[in-house]
């Protein structure tokens, strides 16, 4: 519900999995919210705030066109920390915090875009890096959600 309007309905994994808006996307859970336009590939979005281009999980509806201004909400576990070193980075992010929550670990990294929270599984090696360490990431789209703007 949003000012007594029904936003969206249904089981919460599938809310949580396929938000039908953006505000339903940062309602239930975390999400990483940011602007971009569609690439001339139809299958991408060129994020604005962070320089980069991410794979849409499915192909828009062919009435947007390539560079429709879209929103990409990205899941915390679909920003995924790599080695600073390694060649899949799509950008390096500074760890700022980080929150051990059990089963996984919650960090906040700092971007040029500003602040984005990553999950990691606690096992994970990565889940040991310090609050200002580097740390590389890249975007795993089956964890994120587009809309037109």
């Amino acid at each position: 519900m949003r000012e007594g309007r029904l936003e969206q309905c249904g089981p919460p994994r599938d809310v949580y999995g396929k938000p039908l808006t953006p505000f339903v996307a940062s309602f239930l859970g975390n999400a990483n919210i940011f602007t971009g336009r569609l690439g001339a590939d139809r299958r991408s979005v060129d994020v604005d705030e962070l320089a980069i281009c991410v794979r849409l999980p499915e192909e828009p509806p062919a009435l947007l066109r390539p560079g429709a201004a879209l929103v990409l909400a990205i899941r915390p576990e679909g920003v995924v920390p790599l080695p600073p070193t390694d060649p899949g980075a799509l950008f390096t992010a500074r760890v700022t915090e980080r929150e051990y929550l059990g089963f996984l670990t919650l960090f906040h990294l700092r971007t040029p875009a500003g602040d984005v929270r990553s999950t990691v599984l606690s096992a994970d090696p990565l889940a040991s890096v310090e609050p200002g360490q580097e740390v590389g990431v890249t975007i795993d789209p089956s964890h994120c959600s587009w809309f037109a703007a």
